[in-house]
């Protein structure tokens, strides 16, 4: 439920600078262009679909590298592994932060998303969103299960996305 979950962020003050940057992301309504019967075009917005847990975003420097982390907590839904509810929630926050990434804001850049994906297979639709989306899960925590209860699933991801530069390699 909810309201009896709580996220902190924890952090070494002698190595990360906070910010400032802290808050709830809320995922913008959709710019839509309609032309009337006279064949002229207006622009209207539309409400879309808010996450069921809006994720917490908080911005860190170290030395000279600034990133956001974000909380993560994708609705569960139904057991089957690519629920629709699931993939559409995963699908518009991946997509929403994979074009705020490009828009220069020097906290978009870098992001690291924690947290409960609910993916239960780096081989389902859900898990692919991100990667679609140009987000990167390291490849030792793609072949490593985190269910505490032992089934194999991959509830519990990090998933980065990062400038050029930054992007971790097959190595890492």
């Amino acid at each position: 439920r909810p309201s009896e979950e709580r996220m902190a962020f924890i952090y070494d003050s002698r190595k990360l600078v906070f910010s400032g940057l802290s808050g709830e992301l809320v995922l913008p309504p959709l710019s839509v262009t309609v032309a009337d019967d006279k064949g002229e075009r207006t622009r209207i917005y539309q409400p879309v679909q808010q996450l069921a847990r809006p994720p917490q975003r908080v911005g860190f420097q170290a030395g000279w590298f600034r990133f956001s982390l974000l909380t993560v907590h994708i609705v569960y839904g139904e057991s089957a592994p690519d629920t629709p509810a699931r993939i559409a929630e995963i699908r518009a926050l991946a997509r929403f932060l994979a074009e705020h990434s490009e828009s220069g804001d020097v906290w978009s850049r870098n992001m690291i998303l924690l947290g409960d994906f609910n993916i239960v297979s780096p081989d389902n639709q859900t898990f692919r969103e991100f990667i679609d989306a140009g987000f990167t899960v390291p490849y030792p925590l793609q072949a490593l299960p985190s269910s505490i209860d032992k089934t194999g699933r991959h509830y519990d991801q990090i998933a980065l996305k990062s400038t050029p530069e930054m992007a971790p390699t097959e190595d890492e």
